[in-house]
């Protein structure tokens, strides 16, 4: 075997060839295997045979220990570029061959290997000792021995790349998988649990750190023990007005009289003045062993200057600290949104009535296939009937259904397939499931599988990649381009570090350097909203505003700390490949730029999230993981739209950046945000940067402006129709057209009863026919269009309309036990009573348990009653749902009324007093519960005279401090519920306690 560490340094006009011996009687150039070093002259000139490839390839090749499985790209030179100007001729709109598309079949026949071309480069594989196990258009997959077996390189012209040799894989540390936020939409402003810590020695973790830029806003509070408080942000907006809704991070430390970092094991208590804040939880930055804790606020309405934040602070050593800070304007009409439904994310899109047949959408799922159940519950959240989806699960390389993924892989399945399923009603989804440690790299696998496919032209991917051959992803991208495929990819969570660097360039994934990929990057947002009084989102109103998904600014913050908080608590990325910026990207990206710019776009990735469901449990989706398939769906929607669902429209990006040229307005842009590496301070529409590309996407304003960017687009017409209307509400239907000059509508409706037709009047440039179902029934609906050519198109839809006489209007539950705290063993039976006004009223149980996890324990059923048996200690919350039967069947969820009961098992109060106890001292009562879930406090002291004072309302804090003024005996009453009690104190535990105060 060779000494490979002494052949690498070989100065390349001195290497040559060893030629193996062919076939005795073969007609054909001799295969050719290389297993030391070659001369220049001898190699073909493909990407597989550069200088670096050969050193990788061959010393992996004599050092390898086990079998390894690489993808070979057979393809000549000149096929590959023809391939590639043909990719880029349908990609642009004045060309005349654009958007004509070929089929696989076609591609192959016309740019893809010819049989001479696969047996040619087979011959050179077989005698290197590889063993080809599949070819898939252009990629062949084939398995090469270990180095004990001797292999070699095999040299043919007919081999133009080869990835497989260098590590390559799936990014996941840190995991670029679904983000699970939890958020608060209570108001006023709520805060999270406090952690527990017992460690007794101060970890200084932040001394000696550098925060290396003063921050822009800073209040310090001296304690009485000389301890300072700390709360700073280092966003300039904080010192005049921040636009409502949006979130900006504020940041505490605590410092002891020696300038000591002090560990921090809660921030809580957070209220305003003006009771308009939301928060997002507090929490302690990585990497600053809890002495640097962040608080992401928001105004869910307007606050005018001189509003003050009032917080407290408690140590590991459970000192407590009371702070304040100045807080700046929030202006604006938006409001700060909970999470959000699938129905209510489409708001977001900017598209006012969805297809009924979008075209079908790939996913990419590693290891753990999804919940088609959890899909089902995710899209009943919505208050009309939603189409599922039709999912065809693909299992590559080996998977199975059995198979199980790391930590995340589960929820980005979920995710990816409950976002584009809500994003586009009633699709076809094709969800591609590889095995996890799967020998064939997954991503070449994955878009050899799409260019052998014509189903799905749009194919999303939330992974990001790394190590395979630029030349095997430009080719196989060069391929789907042809085909008329986008590929989307989520641009990543990580924010732009890079190992450490301080300032590091960020790392753009293998896929994201190729420029026809359609790269997400993320935001938050906010906009106008009507709400409950919980502060639930009931529907968006206005337009939207958008900051970066991240940190807000973190630019003061010690290097270490900030690249842990975007490596672990995520930040959108992006930032400049290494591949020249195309064509289309020229004039937006800035001079400095040194390659092609990512992401392209952005779509939702932090608040407000969206509300989605996991193992049958609620819970709260994000990361650029949600903004890559959401707007998969509405991609699929607008091809629907356009009539292009079949054809697809590949490589988009040339058209986006043409809208944001021509109509900027089509683009929300982050006003503000940061990721670690790169700012931007002031956003305005029409501009790109490296966090955010364009911004969000307005796709109804991008079919509006579609026959401007496309003018030699086809004619085409397409009729959408809500899925349900309900007789007596009226209900609106639009005619979407591209291609014609001066467009005049005509709209025509069959009543299902009679059978007659009903006109909307003469022709006219209204798009758009409101009218009021009379009769239950299938109404169809008809749209004509007359245009300056002379010609008439017309389209067809259906609408289903039902009665909405039978409701539930009244929900009442109650338990054999009533509200007693139950000794441990004991069984209780819960039961809804429901006022209908129809005769089929329904109910579904779900249980909350002790550890706070939530699950359906009954689903919709006539049965009233839920019996628990051999309770636990343990608080549990049962809440019972009701509706009609009728609407339950057209999936009126929103009409649901729900009430909820708290069951206390064994659940004990404890009641501390600070002594001692005397007059003008403040008096500090401490309660602790046992076996009550996320409890919440409220305290009353009544006074040596009978005067009674209250703590206030139910909050989370069990600290109550007074002064007493006078000697005497004061009796302290606690009361303590579940988190999920209904108000008052019918559920409560409850404590006495005596003080006597001397004087």
């Amino acid at each position: 075997m060779k000494n490979w560490s002494r052949l690498a340094f070989v100065p390349l006009s001195s290497l040559f060839l060893f030629p193996l011996a062919a076939a005795a009687g073969a007609s054909h150039l001799m295969p050719n295997v290389l297993y030391g070093v070659v001369s220049a002259a001898s190699l073909p000139q493909n990407p597989a045979y550069t200088r670096a490839s050969l050193v990788r390839d061959l010393s992996v090749l004599n050092h390898s220990s086990q079998r390894r499985t690489v993808n070979v790209l057979i393809d000549s030179p000149a096929r590959v570029a023809a391939l590639q100007q043909y990719s880029q001729a349908v990609s642009n709109p004045k060309n005349p061959l654009f958007h004509h598309f070929l089929t696989p079949k076609e591609l192959d026949a016309r740019f893809g290997p010819t049989r001479a071309m696969i047996d040619r480069a087979r011959a050179s594989m077989n005698a290197a000792g590889w063993r080809v196990e599949t070819v898939k258009g252009l990629i062949a997959s084939v398995s090469v021995p270990a180095s004990r077996a001797n292999p070699g390189l095999p040299v043919s012209p007919d081999i133009w790349s080869i990835t497989g040799f260098a590590p390559h894989g799936i990014i996941r540390t840190p995991i670029r998988a679904a983000t699970i936020h939890a958020m608060a939409a209570s108001r006023p402003a709520t805060h999270a649990p406090a952690a527990t810590s017992s460690a007794p020695v101060p970890d200084l973790s932040l001394t000696g750190e550098n925060f290396h830029e003063m921050p822009v806003a800073l209040k310090q509070t001296t304690a009485a023990n000389g301890d300072v408080v700390s709360v700073m942000s280092w966003n300039p907006m904080v010192t005049s007005s921040v636009p409502a809704g949006l979130p900006i991070n504020l940041f505490v430390t605590v410092e002891d009289p020696q300038g000591n970092f002090l560990p921090i094991s809660n921030v809580g208590g957070l209220n305003d003045a003006d009771q308009a804040l939301v928060s997002y939880g507090t929490n302690a930055m990585p990497h600053s062993s809890d002495t640097l804790w962040q608080m992401p606020i928001a105004a869910w309405k307007d606050i005018p200057p001189g509003d003050t934040l009032t917080l407290q602070v408690t140590l590991n050593n459970n000192t407590t600290l009371n702070a304040s800070f100045p807080l700046p304007a929030f202006t604006g009409p938006a409001t700060a949104l909970s999470p959000l439904t699938g129905q209510q994310m489409n708001s977001v899109s900017g598209m006012t009535s969805l297809p009924s047949n979008p075209g079908a959408i790939a996913l990419f799922a590693i290891g753990t296939p999804p919940s088609v159940q959890d899909v089902t519950s995710y899209l009943q959240q919505n208050g009309t009937k939603t189409p599922s989806p039709t999912v065809h699960f693909i299992y590559e390389d080996g998977a199975t259904a059995k198979e199980y993924g790391q930590t995340g892989d589960t929820e980005e399945a979920e995710l990816d397939l409950q976002a584009a399923s809500g994003a586009a009603p009633g699709t076809t989804i094709q969800d591609y499931v590889y095995p996890e440690n799967d020998q064939n790299d997954p991503l070449i696998s994955y878009l050899t599988d799409l260019s052998q496919q014509s189903t799905a032209k749009i194919a999303s991917l939330s992974y990001g990649f790394f190590g395979e051959d630029p030349a095997t992803l430009t080719s196989l991208m060069d391929a789907l381009t042809a085909e008329g495929i986008t590929v989307l990819e989520a641009s990543g969570d990580q924010g732009a570090w890079d190992n450490g660097a301080d300032p590091g360039p960020v790392g753009v994934s293998a896929l994201e350097q190729v420029p026809s990929v359609l790269t997400l990057g993320g935001t938050d947002i906010a906009a106008p909203a009507a709400t409950a009084p919980s502060g639930a989102t009931v529907r968006i109103t206005g337009p939207l505003i958008a900051k970066v998904w991240g940190g807000d600014y973190l630019n003061g913050i010690p290097v270490a700390v900030a690249q842990a908080y975007t490596n672990q608590n995520a930040a959108t990325s992006g930032g400049y490949a290494s591949t020249p910026i195309p064509v289309w990207q020229q004039g937006f990206l800035p001079s400095g730029a040194t390659g092609l710019g990512v992401p392209d776009i952005a779509s939702v990735a932090g608040y407000p999230g969206l509300s989605g469901f996991l193992q049958g449990q609620n819970v709260v989706f994000g990361g650029t993981s949600l903004a890559a398939p959401l707007t998969a769906g509405w991609l699929a929607d607008v091809e629907s739209i356009l009539g292009l669902s079949s054809t697809g429209m590949g490589n988009i990006n040339p058209l986006l950046f043409q809208a944001a040229a021509t109509d900027p307005s089509i683009f929300t842009q982050a006003q503000w945000g940061a990721d670690g590496v790169y700012s931007l301070s002031q956003g305005t529409a029409g501009t790109w940067n490296p966090m955010t590309g364009l911004g969000m996407v307005n796709w109804g304003g991008f079919l509006r402006a579609y026959n401007n960017l496309v003018p030699s687009a086809a004619p085409g017409l397409t009729l959408t129709a809500g899925t349900e209307a309900v007789v007596g509400q009226s209900d609106t239907v639009t005619a979407y057209v591209h291609g014609l000059v001066n467009p005049l509508y005509q709209f025509q409706i069959t009543n299902p009863k009679t059978g007659s037709t009903s006109l909307s009047g003469p022709f006219t440039p209204n798009a758009s026919y409101t009218f009021t179902p009379a009769v239950p029934g299938q109404y169809r609906v008809t749209v004509s269009v007359e245009h300056t050519g002379g010609a008439t198109l017309t389209s067809h839809a259906t609408l289903y309309a039902t009665t909405s006489a039978s409701m539930v209007s009244g929900l009442t539950v109650t338990s054999t036990l009533g509200a007693r705290n139950l000794r441990p063993g004991a069984s209780v039976t819960i039961k809804g009573t429901a006022l209908d006004t129809g005769s089929h009223p329904q109910y579904q149980f779900v249980l909350r348990n002790p550890q706070g996890t939530s699950r359906i324990v009954k689903r919709w059923s006539a049965g009233q009653a839920l019996m628990l048996s051999h309770l636990k200690p343990g608080s549990y919350a049962v809440t019972v749902y009701a509706l009609d039967k009728a609407q339950i069947l057209h999936h009126r969820w929103a009409q649901a009324y729900r009430r909820t009961a708290v069951i206390n098992v064994g659940s004990r109060l404890a009641v501390t007093v600070s002594k001692p106890a005397s007059v003008n001292t403040p008096v500090t009562v401490q309660a602790r519960t046992v076996n009550l879930t996320n409890p919440l406090f409220q305290m009353s002291v009544v006074w040596p005279n009978g005067h009674k004072t209250w703590s206030g309302a139910y909050r989370h804090t069990g600290t109550l401090t007074f002064i007493p003024t006078t000697p005497g005996t004061y009796t302290v009453e606690v009361f303590a519920k579940d988190g999920m009690a209904p108000p008052g104190s019918a559920y409560a535990v409850t404590r006495r306690a005596a003080i006597q105060v001397s004087g």
